[in-house]
């Protein structure tokens, strides 16, 4: 049986590779293939869809990865017509399933698709190609095999895709969740399905050969992506034990140039082991999210220790990744100040960063207990924070709002790059310099100018921190 598998997030231009190869990988050990597209590389014209419908027509199956739980309409009046007008099968799954799942919302996923798969695709997929009847809804407690077998998209753009990229970022489940889940933005592991688990030894070296076995099936396509190869580990924090079995099995097991990369909460214990994640081909990402003096998220982690953890990085090599936010309920002017000023210190110690806008997720703290933080919810497409947020603040919302927008406009100062649009994530690559104090108080000042004098003081107590 034929396969072909849309997703919403395959991005060749942005070095990232799709899941749709371990798919194919373990669907070839049963004689069955699966190739890959994407769904925002066509436009939803007439002329458009017909052309899919004949891409599609050359296939048995079609299957779409959903990454966002805010499910594109386009999408679904797609696959409506595929079914009307070719009678194929049609399976929905991907990532944002679990969290869709545990809030009740698959209605509508269930009434387009034959089945909607929550967990890894795998084995569903496989029993589907192999003829069992699709059944509806299905729920799969089973980790993913981790086999890989590169699709023909992958092979045909790979090429492409290294010389255009300095990384090529390949998505690995491992063993999920976040092991302290205090944060007020956080949905507490609803994006899981099993949640936070141990990492045995077995499953270290699933993980691990896992990587290695991929990183050769696509060096041997393309010699050059080789040294470019990161693996983007699925977990949304690392605890010790489990750091330390993933770290035990890589320095036994690890065979290729390829990176991996990692969340890891700032805990006293993280540091030691730096230096090893680095010797191991490690990269970090420490979501700071705000690095105000005033813990404004519930993070549990002291403002000065998180600038004292980037340090840290810094001296052992460690590549640091990390992702800001703004338009966070209950934040102030100092709150951003403070946040604007600590992020100019670690400046240069940032290897890739994120700016974006919070936005409201179900399940956070934030959009159970709204009054709680002086918020009220709204529709995605009202006017929120640029129509785009979920919430108004019940009070100066207007201020919050351009309070924010100044803050965005100084951290992109900072990070010299610039915020077209509120509603779209800022990112990327960096490599500055620091950024000395007196240049720091001059670039904030200019998008706070009555606060000056708060902004000297805070930037004097700031480069006072050691590296």
């Amino acid at each position: 049986m034929r396969v072909i598998l849309f997703t919403d997030r395959l991005q060749r231009d942005k070095g990232q590779i799709s899941i749709a190869s371990y798919l194919n990988g373990y669907l070839a050990k049963f004689q069955h293939e699966l190739d890959e597209r994407s769904l925002s590389e066509f436009e939803f014209t007439d002329s458009a869809v017909t052309a899919l419908l004949e891409l599609v027509s050359g296939f048995d199956i079609v299957g779409y990865s959903i990454w966002s739980t805010t499910v594109i309409q386009d999408h679904l009046r797609l696959f409506r017509e595929l079914k009307r007008r070719l009678g194929i099968s049609t399976v929905a799954g991907g990532p944002a399933l679990c969290e869709l799942h545990r809030n009740g919302e698959l209605g509508e996923l269930l009434s387009v698709f034959d089945s909607v798969v929550v967990g890894a695709g795998e084995y569903r997929l496989k029993d589907i190609a192999d003829g069992q009847p699709a059944g509806g809804l299905y729920v799969e407690e089973r980790v993913s095999p981790l086999v890989f077998k590169p699709t023909e998209y992958v092979r045909a753009t790979l090429a492409q895709t290294a010389s255009a990229n300095s990384l090529i970022s390949i998505p690995i489940r491992t063993f999920d969740g976040c092991y302290k889940p205090t944060c007020y933005f956080c949905t507490f592991n609803r994006s899981y399905l099993g949640g936070p688990r141990k990492l045995s030894p077995d499953d270290a070296i699933r993980i691990v050969e896992g990587m290695n076995g991929m990183a050769r099936s696509l060096s041997q396509i393309e010699p050059s992506a080789a040294s470019k190869l990161y693996f983007s580990m699925s977990h949304a924090s690392i605890s010790e034990p489990n750091l330390r079995t993933l770290l035990e099995c890589l320095a036994a097991r690890r065979a290729g140039e390829y990176t991996w990369l990692s969340f890891l909460r700032v805990e006293p214990w993280a540091a030691k082991y730096l230096t090893e994640v680095e010797r191991l081909g490690g990269m970090v990402d420490v979501g700071f999210e705000i690095l105000s003096a005033r813990d404004v998220v519930n993070k549990k982690v002291a403002r000065d220790d998180a600038i004292r953890f980037a340090f840290a990085c810094h001296r052992a090599g460690v590549r640091l990744w990390s992702t800001f936010m703004y338009g966070l309920p209950r934040t102030g002017t100092s709150d951003l100040i403070s946040s604007a000023i600590g992020l100019a210190r670690i400046r240069h110690t940032l290897f890739y960063v994120v700016l974006n806008q919070y936005f409201l997720e179900t399940g956070s703290m934030y959009e159970r207990h709204p009054a709680r933080f002086g918020i009220k919810l709204c529709d995605p497409s009202s006017q929120g924070f640029c129509g785009y947020s979920g919430f108004k603040r019940s009070r100066a919302h207007g201020e919050w709002v351009r309070t924010n927008k100044s803050y965005a406009q100084a951290v992109a100062g900072i990070l010299q790059m610039s915020v077209d649009s509120y509603s779209r994530p800022i990112r990327g690559f960096i490599s500055l310099p620091k950024l000395g104090a007196s240049e720091t108080a001059d670039l904030i000042s200019r998008f706070f100018p009555s606060e000056s004098r708060m902004i000297e003081a805070e930037v004097t107590r700031t480069w006072e921190l050691s590296e």
